[in-house]
């Protein structure tokens, strides 16, 4: 086919064919504005559960229990080493409840993050140190949890080695 011929079909020909081309560009245009502002959306409100999340840890049950935790640990940090120490300091001072509700807070927070209802960077920024801190320090009970109740802790470790690349 010679460059003419390619031309007179490729290119439109009148003023109806070159607005209907003009309005199917509009229309694409349109349509992949729309895609973006509905992921866009989508983005937001997982950015605000998690910001949600991070008010719910920061108040009151979940609150509570980080401040007995806390106060707990203050008056031992010189034996924060000693796994024993921990496990049995848990027992003694009957932690057991506190250590549950921050374990099953942050096994729900990895949910979320899964079922992409939370934001993955979001929550890592707000909420990965202090996850990481509890992981590490109640580890060998929480190993000990899984003996008897496997993957007892397994969201919460998943949250804390695994993260989500985020810039």
């Amino acid at each position: 086919m010679s460059d003419n011929k390619l031309n007179k079909y490729f290119w439109p020909q009148d003023l109806i064919n070159w607005l209907e081309l003009l309005v199917k560009l509009v229309l694409i245009i349109g349509a992949l504005g729309a895609i973006y502002q509905y992921f866009d959306v989508k983005q937001e409100k997982r950015i605000k559960e998690t910001i949600e999340q991070v008010k719910a840890l920061n108040s009151g049950v979940l609150n509570k229990a980080q401040l007995k935790l806390v106060t707990t640990w203050d008056k031992h940090h010189n034996k924060l080493n000693d796994e024993l120490f921990i496990i049995s300091t848990i027992e003694k001072e009957n932690l057991n409840q506190e250590i549950e509700l921050l374990i099953s807070f942050f096994n729900d927070l990895q949910s979320c993050i899964h079922y992409e209802i939370c934001d993955a960077c979001s929550a890592q920024s707000f909420l990965k140190s202090s996850a990481r801190s509890f992981y590490n320090l109640y580890r060998p009970w929480l190993k000990e949890q899984e003996k008897t109740r496997p993957n007892y802790s397994s969201r919460l470790e998943e949250f804390v080695n695994n993260g989500a690349k985020c810039s």
